[in-house]
């Protein structure tokens, strides 16, 4: 099975709200399920992208 990378950026109010941002990423990783696809890491980073996530 291929793995994809997503990479993310915080929009404006994305980054007002970042201390409640697990709630909306544990849902991700909920509907990445629900499709059959298995989550490998979920990654706050520093840079260019805000998150990196692996799927």
């Amino acid at each position: 099975m291929p793995d994809y990378v997503i990479l993310v950026n915080w929009t404006d109010q994305g980054i007002e709200n970042v201390k409640d941002s697990v709630r909306p990423a544990e849902a991700f990783q909920s509907e990445i399920q629900k499709a059959g696809g298995k989550s490998i890491g979920l990654y706050y980073t520093l840079g260019k992208y805000d998150i990196v996530d692996i799927v």
